[in-house]
């Protein structure tokens, strides 16, 4: 089900709980959802958590996953004391192209995604390229491979795909 953190794999819920401010603090998104539906079917606001379908890569990249998190939520660390609001909640942890690709949503006061976007979409590229030569299944050296779908493996898993 989406939103709830029950729904997680086990072995990413130490990841999750690493960063509250990005995962379970509900996004706008998600305090509308619980309104909405989730408030009904009796599911509690903490049990949700801001990732719509859990971590679509994996265990691999966790720590790919924890860089990019610690430098976004440093970003919006460094926002707040300069008096802005640019919080990022993760909505999409996921692999395309056989890169890390996260998605969220950023709440934000006046003025601050043309302070902050720069930052923002550099740390996403950095931890994007860097997700090229991690393993997605181990965390190991990879490569990109092509071939139907493109993952980033290391020789022994990419033998197994």
């Amino acid at each position: 089900m989406e939103f709830i953190k029950q729904s997680l794999e086990k072995e990413w819920l130490p990841v999750v709980e690493q960063f509250p401010k990005i995962f379970l603090e509900p996004s706008e998104y998600v305090s509308d959802c619980y309104e909405k539906f989730y408030k009904k079917e009796g599911i509690p606001k903490e049990d949700l958590v801001n990732l719509r379908y859990g971590f679509e890569h994996g265990i691999g990249w966790k720590d790919i996953v924890i860089g990019f998190c610690e430098e976004v939520q440093a970003l919006s660390d460094k926002a707040a004391a300069e008096g802005h609001t640019f919080q990022y909640k993760g909505c999409i942890m996921k692999e395309k192209f056989g890169q890390f690709r996260p998605q969220g949503d950023i709440e934000q006061s006046d003025g601050a995604w043309d302070i902050y976007a720069r930052e923002y979409y550099d740390i996403c590229h950095k931890w994007e390229e860097k997700s090229l030569k991690v393993c997605e299944v181990c965390g190991k050296d990879g490569t990109c491979r092509g071939g139907g779908w493109y993952k980033t493996l290391c020789k022994e898993h990419s033998k197994k795909e």
